[in-house]
């Protein structure tokens, strides 16, 4: 009888033990998005306090004067900044629709008035999860059926940090605000450098909303590309992005790569004939159209294309310093 109930207490612990060692695993960028079909991660501080971020904010001073200002105004009302304080947001789905992306921002050391803007909102409801921890919902108007949206903005104690959580699902968001209480949130802070602002990953490409006309140059082939990566850094003086373009084959990818490729030489090739026609065509009216195409030109210099023999996957970089970017910027404004 002792024998049989060691067997049974042997059995129990291999059927449980997994399970707990499962519910106990660690959450990551990639296990908490698992199945998603897209995900976007951004790092509104780390973009914002990089040279890239003041390039940024002198375009947009240039164009708009009153643009900071108003942000400030409304960083006040809303409690904390949402450009420098907010640290990460997550964003992922299992569609493209409106009402499927899932949200989870680290927002610094404060929340500010964020939890009192939720009071105004319409169809306004809440609960209490814990007794630090409220779940707040309300309608979001203006969209098919006027889903509700979950929220709650749980306290990581170790991080020091407030979250914000929000879904249109009431046990997604639950499930999520679990896991951040009990494990916190610092896996919410792992790019792939110091300096990756962005991340995007779409793992089937063929259920984005993109219009694509089936008469532009490379259409096909553009519709065999199955999943697309990106990531984007800011770094001293340069901006550069990283991508990867899965296609159904490794031919498909070649043929991609080829694509590009002609696309660049067409563009170049294009500058060297507009400059011809200011000649021909009066110099004044032709420069413009002259100096865009070859700032075009320039630009796509700055792209490399890789791809290896056998792989259905092409890998793109691209690189280019800011003062080229602002000189783009002001050449198109001409």
């Amino acid at each position: 009888m002792k024998a049989f109930h060691f067997s049974l207490c042997v059995l129990l612990a291999s059927i449980t033990l997994p399970t707990w060692a499962e519910s106990d695993t660690n959450p990551t960028v990639e296990n908490i998005t698992a199945g998603a079909l897209w995900r976007v991660q951004v790092s509104p501080q780390r973009l914002f306090s990089s040279n890239f971020g003041r390039v940024i904010e002198d375009i947009v001073s240039a164009e708009n004067p009153g643009a900071l200002d108003k942000l400030d105004k409304f960083s006040d009302a809303l409690g904390f900044n949402p450009l420098t304080d907010v640290q990460e947001v997550l964003l992922f789905g299992d569609e493209f629709g409106d009402d499927s992306a899932n949200v989870i921002a680290r927002l610094g050391a404060t929340s500010g008035n964020l939890a009192g803007w939720f009071l105004a909102a319409p169809g306004y409801k809440s609960e209490e999860l814990d007794k630090n921890t409220i779940l707040h919902s309300f309608i979001v108007e203006k969209k098919k059926g006027d889903p509700r949206l979950w929220c709650t903005i749980p306290y990581d104690q170790t991080d020091k940090t407030y979250i914000l959580v929000a879904t249109f699902d009431h046990d997604e968001t639950v499930n999520l605000t679990n896991k951040i209480i009990g494990q916190g949130s610092a896996w919410l802070s792992s790019p792939s450098s110091e300096g990756t602002f962005l991340t995007l990953r779409v793992a089937d490409l063929s259920k984005a909303p993109l219009k694509i006309d089936s008469k532009d140059p490379g259409a096909a082939v553009v519709k065999t590309i199955s999943a697309v990566s990106l990531e984007a850094s800011a770094e001293a003086d340069t901006l550069s992005a990283h991508g990867e373009f899965t296609a159904d084959s490794p031919a498909r990818a070649e043929q991609l790569q080829q694509l590009i490729t002609g696309l660049r030489a067409m563009v170049q090739l294009a500058a060297m004939e507009e400059k011809q026609d200011a000649y021909k065509e009066g110099w004044k009216a032709a420069k413009h159209d002259h100096e865009g195409a070859k700032k075009a030109a320039e630009l796509l210099n700055n792209l490399t294309l890789d791809h290896q023999t056998g792989s259905s996957t092409l890998t793109a970089n691209f690189k280019i310093s800011y003062d080229a970017l602002v000189a783009l910027k002001n050449e198109i404004d001409k």
